[in-house]
């Protein structure tokens, strides 16, 4: 029996020391957090629409599940048509078009020539076989028909240089001066004439007057009709003539179709898909409707919107999002744990992650909701999903890490969560709301410290909501309806409301869990009529009034530095319960100088002393007090040296027996944080204060520069974040505070001129500052110093 209790003991143990092991696998829980959320969030990768064929009847009504677009390909095509029609065609200018002919003229003239000079005889005179030949030699330099009577005319001039150069002038004026071509039938319906690209430098100009563009023919019979009027030959030769260069006459512009086609293409390529956006909400097929192609891609573009289309690629891009906000968070509260030393959560990190996954659930299922409402109701506004999703406590997350943990992790939350949002919803309006909303609760939280604060900042929330749908409602295009702008106002706050609702919720069960040390839990324990500060109050009043003033410098000490004043104060007011055990103990307790220590060795003093942490920390359990108030109990003390018995040992001790100088002083721990730096120097300084006969603020300051210095140098900060010039501060805050709390009072004469006794400001001073120096003597020696060596000797052996 015995053995199976210890094996049972042991196995205990045992999940005991897993269970804790598990919980610092950061890594592993921030997998785990990011698969929780995916399973949330994920598309459904299994959902799938009712398969619908052009003619089919609707068997059940279809609502749009979010705002998405879906392509128009008639107006698409519309609008290519629109751009294609808009480019001009394209026409190459060719402005040597004349030098074909000139290199037909030159050889049929130059070879006329040696043939006229051969013969030396008249065209009459020469014979059948003769003429035959010279026309088969002519028609074989021209491509076109050499005319009838052309030969006949160029022998009796004799082919002179002079008539080729003047037939070649006349071509090449005409193709110079003119566009000469023939104008295809357009398609740029929307274009402004013709583009004509000069070929020899590839330059481009636009022909807006298209009719300045002249058919070949109409070329032709203004040639004939320029070599008319240049010519001085009869009228039979000139036709001659006329015909012979219409027939060598080419166009200069030509359409150029390939290019002008491949052009029209590119800018069809660069136009824009059309798209019309149907909203949330929106019923797109009815019971009994006949379905058409435009339902039909109504219905393709929501599935793929949901992620039909390309589940795989859904699912990793919201994934990748949502691990990197996890991990971003991740690194920013480990860091933040170890530079700041954090402990007033016990599992920071876990609790921030229990909070991101609890929201994403909250949001998964609000969103279930009001797509359920919006769905029931008939008519607008009222069944505008997008309004109602404004309606969701998207900033009830950061409000609860502020409230349980602090500032910095609340910032780094709202940008981690506005970022899962952002990848779920794929909402560029809605996570700015999100992240909005996230701020404006962490403002109002950080300037209320009671109970009320969370109605106030739900209201404060509401407000930043309704201005943030405002906004968003203005910059859509087109601008929605000012109906819908309004009612989603209305959501908004409501959404401001219920973070409150939700924070004042799920806050109680958080703290518990997580013993989270909020400072409205802080705020309830400053409650001086709870009973562990009734108790110190009745058993130990010295005690409880030395704590009240401790209080109040570490209140200040701590505003000075920014860290967390009501934190610091609150730790004050418990730092000394250990001391109901034995109050009279304690010199701040005890009356008519009865010491007990006078009876006691030096060694068991300490422990007397020393047991006074233990007993702190015990009653701190006994009466729950959070955990990070009880952790300071011990290191408001740290490892000090308490130099009075350590000396009255040594004074004791006998011829070769050793005193060891680390049996003298507390177990520690050392500060670990700001506060509890602070708190241990408030301690010292108060009790230090109050020896003071000369209170004036020279000595004050230096008694207080002394005290921190000596602290200082013993290395009781070595395992704090505390620096120099925190202490600098703090020193000062510690003045200000004991100035206004130690000044010097006169006294006021009684009527036949003497100092008037009993009367608490006059003679009486000097008793009472009197009676102070021996309360807040070192602890169990008040009446072991005389009055004279008080001052001098204290500050070094003071510590409550």
């Amino acid at each position: 029996m015995m053995n199976r209790r210890r094996s049972q003991r042991r196995l205990g143990r045992r999940l005991t020391a897993w269970w804790r092991d598990l919980l610092g696998y950061d890594l592993l829980w921030t997998v785990l957090a990011i698969a929780a959320v995916m399973s949330i969030v994920a598309p459904q990768a299994g959902l799938r629409l009712r398969t619908y064929a052009p003619g089919d009847i609707a068997m059940s009504d279809v609502t749009a599940p979010m705002d998405f677009q879906v392509s128009d390909p008639v107006y698409t095509e519309q609008r290519q048509m629109e751009a294609a029609n808009r480019v001009p065609d394209l026409y190459d200018f060719d402005p040597n078009a004349w030098q074909p002919a000139i290199t037909a003229l030159n050889p049929l003239f130059s070879r006329g020539r040696f043939r006229h000079a051969q013969i030396e005889s008249e065209w009459a005179e020469l014979s059948v076989e003769q003429r035959e030949g010279l026309r088969e030699e002519g028609q074989s330099f021209l491509a076109a028909p050499l005319p009838a009577d052309l030969l006949p005319v160029l022998w009796d001039v004799g082919f002179t240089v002079a008539t080729e150069l003047q037939l070649a002038g006349r071509i090449q004026k005409v193709l110079t001066d003119n566009l000469v071509g023939t104008l295809v039938p357009s398609q740029a319906s929307g274009a402004a004439g013709i583009r004509v690209r000069d070929i020899s430098n590839q330059r481009e100009r636009t022909v807006a007057d298209v009719a300045s563009v002249i058919d070949l023919d109409v070329a032709r019979d203004m040639l004939r009709e320029s070599i008319a009027e240049r010519f001085e030959m009869p009228a039979a030769t000139e036709q001659v003539f006329g015909e012979l260069g219409a027939s060598l006459l080419g166009p200069n512009l030509n359409y150029n179709s390939n290019q002008t086609r491949a052009r029209r293409e590119q800018v069809v390529e660069l136009v824009e898909p059309a798209f019309y956006e149907v909203k949330r909400g929106r019923t797109i097929l009815r019971t009994g409707d006949e379905v058409t192609e435009q339902h039909l891609r109504e219905l393709q573009a929501m599935e793929e919107q949901l992620g039909g289309g390309r589940p795989g690629l859904d699912l990793a891009g919201v994934t990748a999002l949502v691990a990197l906000a996890v991990i971003s968070l991740w690194r920013f509260v480990v860091h933040y744990r170890r530079r700041f030393r954090y402990q007033r959560v016990k599992r920071l990190y876990l609790l921030t992650l229990v909070v991101l996954v609890g929201m994403v659930a909250v949001i998964r299922f609000s969103i279930f909701i009001a797509e359920a409402v919006a769905s029931s109701a008939a008519r607008a506004p009222l069944n505008s999903l997008e309004s109602y999703l404004y309606a969701i406590p998207y900033a009830a997350g950061a409000v609860l890490l502020l409230l349980l943990v602090d500032t910095q992790v609340a910032w780094a939350f709202a940008g981690a969560f506005a970022v899962i949002i952002g990848a779920v919803t794929q909402d560029l309006g809605l996570t700015l709301y999100a992240l909005l909303g996230s701020f404006a609760g962490i403002y109002g939280m950080s300037q209320y410290k009671q109970r009320t604060a969370l109605a106030q900042t739900g209201l404060l929330v509401g407000v930043a909501n309704a201005v943030a749908v405002l906004g968003l409602g203005l910059l859509e295009q087109p601008p929605a309806a000012w109906e819908i702008i309004a009612f989603s106002a209305m959501c908004a706050f409501a959404g401001g409301v219920l973070v409150s609702m939700l924070a004042t919720f799920a806050l109680p069960p958080l703290e518990h869990l997580f013993g989270s040390l909020t400072d409205i839990k802080l705020l309830e324990l400053t409650n001086m009529n709870l009973p562990l500060l009734k108790e110190l109050a009745v058993q130990a009043p010295g005690t409880y009034h030395h704590s009240v003033v401790v209080g109040t410098l570490a209140e200040k000490a701590a505003e000075a530095i920014e860290v967390n004043s009501l934190f610091t104060r609150v730790a004050a007011y418990y730092h000394d319960i250990g001391k109901m055990q034995q109050p009279h103990y304690f010199v701040e307790n005890q009356k008519e100088g009865q010491n007990p220590h006078d009876n006691l060795s030096p060694s068991m003093s300490v422990l007397v002393l020393t047991n006074h942490v233990k007993e702190g920390v015990a009653y701190g359990e006994e009466y729950g007090l959070p955990q990070p108030l009880i952790d300071v109990i011990p290191q408001h003390h740290g490892t000090r040296q308490i130099a009075y018995f350590l000396d009255k040992a040594k004074q004791l001790a006998g011829d070769g027996e050793e005193i060891n100088p680390e049996d003298y002083r507390y177990p520690g721990p050392k500060p670990q944080t700001k506060e509890a730096a602070i708190l241990m120097l408030a301690d010292s300084v108060e009790a230090v204060s109050r020896t003071l006969t000369d209170p004036s603020p020279g000595r004050m300051r230096s008694i207080i520069h002394r005290t921190i210095h000596e602290v200082l140098d013993d290395g009781q900060f070595d395992e704090c974040a505390i620096t120099m010039a925190d202490l600098a501060k703090i020193e000062e805050a510690f003045l200000g505070v004991l100035v206004g709390m130690r000044h010097q009072r006169i006294e006021y004469p009684a009527a036949d001129g003497e100092a008037e006794e009993g009367n608490g400001e006059g003679s009486s001073a000097s008793n009472e500052d009197s009676r102070n120096a021996s309360d807040d003597m070192p602890e169990g020696v008040g009446a072991s110093l005389p009055d004279e060596d008080r001052e001098e000797e204290l500050p070094d052996q003071t510590h409550h």
